[in-house]
């Protein structure tokens, strides 16, 4: 699957002379038909807003860019990581890291609410806000939001509305932009290759399996 577009309106808005620096905000991607190599990825490098599944030894790290509003991304998260986790994160062969790469404003207003639920529950959360992406979304509040995130409405409202908390998380995307080239959700690193497109299980199985 193609990974969604990015929202040049949107973050013309929000980043602007920022975008400018980095060519006008105007981003491609290309759905590659085989992954293609990325050399020196860093995996001990963790944020505070990423969210963390399976063992720090895991002999395998899967990294993925999301966007909390991508339809494919929901559809990865859906269809295809609850078989991963079964057979590779959950027996301790993987290690999966969730890096947020927010398209538009309300991926932004729930990764802000996200990145607010205790650190035990957030991978849970965000499963749950996949699940019922086009609840939250056509929700046009917060407490849609709230709901999913078990979080008080009117503290969510001020989180959402705190501009040090999307700050945080548009300098993580545009890092993402200029160091690592990432241009659309979702994308995936595995194994230091790079999947620009969600992976049907069998392929993230084809990359893994011959390493055990």
């Amino acid at each position: 699957m193609r990974g969604k577009k990015i929202n040049k309106k949107f973050m013309g808005v929000l980043v602007g002379m920022l975008f400018l620096l980095l060519g006008g905000g105007h981003f491609l991607y290309k759905h590659f038909e085989q992954p293609k190599a990325l050399a020196n990825v860093d995996y001990s490098l963790l944020s505070d807003l990423d969210i963390v599944m399976g063992d720090a030894e895991a002999p395998i790290t899967i990294i993925e860019y999301s966007s909390l509003t991508c339809g494919h991304c929901a559809h990865f998260h859906n269809e295809v990581l609850p078989k991963i986790k079964r057979r590779f994160i959950d027996t301790g062969k993987v290690r999966f890291i969730f890096k947020h790469f927010p398209l538009d404003q309300r991926a932004i207003d729930a990764a802000v609410v996200l990145s607010q639920v205790p650190k035990l529950r957030q991978a849970q959360t965000l499963a749950r806000l996949f699940e019922r992406q086009n609840h939250w979304i056509s929700d046009q509040g917060h407490r849609a939001l709230s709901e999913i995130c078990q979080l008080d409405p009117q503290k969510c409202l001020q989180f959402i509305k705190n501009q040090e908390k999307v700050d945080a998380f548009l300098k993580s995307r545009l890092e993402a932009e200029k160091m690592m080239n990432i241009n659309a959700t979702p994308t995936f690193i595995v194994q230091g290759k790079v999947i620009p497109y969600a992976p049907t299980y069998e392929e993230i199985e084809r990359l893994i399996e011959p390493n055990f």
